[in-house]
C-alpha cells in the first residue's frame, strides 16, 4: 500500500538509532489529510507530533505547520502542504528535509535519553494497531519481512546498551509483536546479527575475550591430527575449517567458522523486566553453539585467525544476553 511504500521510503532517510518513521505521527509518518469540508480557501493548523522522537523536537522548539489548500473546482482534489519550522526559525518543506535534518539529533540525544521508553512506547503503539485492526499496513506485514518499518528491530548498537541485551528486549515486549512480525526468538537473533556475517568485523569485536575451553573439553575432542582429525579449536564456537591443500606441496590458507550462539529467552523466569538474574537466584546463560538437525549453525566460515573468530563469537552472546551474562 501507499502507507507502507511511504514508511519504507522514509526509514532510508534516518540514520541507525532514529526510531523514526512512525506509522501514527503526522510529523514523520504517512501524510494525514485533513477529513469534511475546508471553509474558506486556505486552512492552517499545527500538527502534534505522535512519536516520542518527534515529541523531543516539539520540546526543543520543532513546529509542523499543515495547510490545506481548497481545490479551485468542484470535485477537484484539495492540496496539502507540510512545512516545518525549526527552534532559530528557519523553515523547511516536506518530510525528507526535516528527517534529514533532525536524524543525527534524535539518533544521538534522543536515542541515549529516552531509548528504553521509547522502544516500549513504539511496541505499545504497534499492538494496539494489531489488535484493533486500524491499520491495513500492519495486516499486510509478514513473517521474516526484515523490510518492515512499522516495528523495527532493535539494532546491535540498541542492544549493547541493553542490560540483558536482546533477551531483556524481547521480554519487554510483552504482546511479542516482534515475534508476530519476524518469527521465533532465534529467526529474530538471526535478522539482528546478519550483518556480521559477512564483510569487516565492527570494532568493537577487537575488544572481546573469547571463551576458552575447558581442559576436560579439549581431552575429549578429537585432538590430534596423527589420526587424521581435525585438531579442535582453542575457544568456544570456533571451528577450525578443513584445509584445503591446491597441491600436496602447498596448504590452503587456514580458516576458522564462527558458530552461532544458542539463543534461549527464559520469559517464565521473569515477573517483570526490571527482575534482574541475581533476583532470582538464576545461573547466567552458558555460552553454547546452536545446533540444526545435530548439526552446529555457523555464521560464517572466513576469519582467518582463530582469537578474532572467539572474539565474535562473544561479540555475539554480548548482544544476545547483554554485558551482566557475559561478565558472569
Amino acid at each position: 500500500t501507499s502507507a507502507k511504500t511511504t514508511l519504507m521510503k522514509r526509514a532510508r532517510w534516518v540514520s541507525e538509532g532514529d526510531p523514526r518513521p512512525a506509522f501514527n505521527c503526522a510529523w514523520c509518518g504517512p501524510p494525514q489529510h485533513i477529513e469534511g469540508e475546508i471553509v474558506g480557501r486556505h486552512k492552517e493548523w499545527f500538527e502534534v507530533p505522535g512519536c516520542d522522537a518527534c515529541r523531543f523536537l516539539h520540546d526543543r522548539g520543532w513546529r509542523m505547520i499543515h495547510k490545506v489548500s481548497r481545490a479551485r473546482e468542484a470535485g477537484g482534489r484539495d492540496r496539502d502542504d507540510f512545512r516545518f519550522l525549526d527552534p532559530n526559525g528557519g523553515q523547511m518543506r516536506g518530510a525528507k528535509l526535516f528527517l534529514t535534518a533532525t536524524t543525527e539529533l534524535i539518533a544521538s540525544e534522543f536515542f541515549n535519553s529516552e531509548k528504553s521508553k521509547a522502544r516500549a512506547d513504539s511496541i505499545e503503539q504497534a499492538g494496539e494497531q494489531y489488535e484493533e485492526g486500524m491499520s491495513s499496513d500492519t495486516g499486510e506485514a509478514k513473517v521474516n519481512d526484515p523490510s518492515s518499518t512499522v516495528v523495527p528491530l532493535p539494532t546491535i548498537a540498541q542492544l549493547l546498551n541493553e542490560e540483558r541485551g536482546l533477551e531483556g528486549a524481547l521480554i519487554a515486549d510483552r504482546l511479542g509483536i516482534w515475534n508476530t512480525f519476524y518469527g521465533s526468538d532465534s529467526d529474530i537473533a538471526l535478522l539482528v546479527l546478519q550483518s556480521l556475517s559477512t564483510g569487516k568485523l565492527p570494532h568493537l569485536v577487537r575488544l572481546e575475550t573469547p571463551f576458552f575451553r575447558s581442559k576436560e573439553e579439549l581431552c575429549t575432542l578429537p585432538a590430534s591430527t596423527r589420526s587424521g582429525t581435525i585438531p579442535p579449536a582453542r575457544f568456544i564456537g570456533v571451528t577450525r575449517m578443513v584445509e584445503r591443500r591446491s597441491s600436496q606441496s602447498h596448504k590452503g590458507k587456514q580458516a576458522f567458522g564462527v558458530e552461532f550462539p544458542i539463543f534461549i529467552v527464559r520469559y517464565d523466569n521473569f515477573g517483570t523486566p526490571e527482575t534482574s538474574v541475581s533476583d532470582l537466584g538464576m545461573d547466567p546463560p552458558m555460552p553454547k553453539p546452536a545446533t540444526a538437525r545435530g548439526k552446529k549453525v555457523l555464521l560464517r566460515a572466513d576469519i582467518a585467525r582463530e582469537d578474532v573468530a572467539g572474539q565474535l563469537f562473544a561479540f555475539m552472546f554480548r548482544i544476545m544476553y547483554g554485558e551482566k551474562a557475559l561478565n558472569d
